[in-house]
């Protein structure tokens, strides 16, 4: 935790190496996170790059009161929650079969590339 502080204080600094470091350590679990909630890997890199620029502009609100790994993925969970929600009406508009595996991984598939073009 206190190499941590001293990433995150060095960074407040103007140090982007710092920062970096930060990225790197944590990268997996951002992306970990956010694609098992969205299941789609282009779309969830999309997402995290999105989470890494937050964090980056808010870093100077964070308290030290938990660790910043607690801190970066409560941010990346919301994150996805509000892409989630912004993209819930075309989601919810495709009807799903779950009664069928292959099925579904489709329909999750098309929705997505549809996202692409828009």
């Amino acid at each position: 935790m206190e190499k941590e502080r001293k990433l995150i204080t060095e960074t407040l600094s103007g140090n982007l190496y710092s920062f970096d470091q930060l990225m790197q350590k944590y990268q997996a679990d951002v992306f970990l996170t956010v694609n098992r909630m969205i299941d789609n890997t282009s779309i969830s890199y999309d997402i995290c790059q999105n989470i890494f620029i937050k964090v980056f502009k808010n870093l100077s609100t964070f308290r030290f009161k938990c660790t910043f790994k607690t801190w970066l993925l409560k941010i990346s969970v919301n994150e996805t929650f509000t892409w989630i929600k912004i993209n819930r009406k075309r989601f919810d508009q495709i009807p799903i079969d779950y009664e069928n595996e292959e099925v579904v991984t489709l329909q999750r598939q098309l929705f997505f590339e549809s996202l692409k073009f828009k």
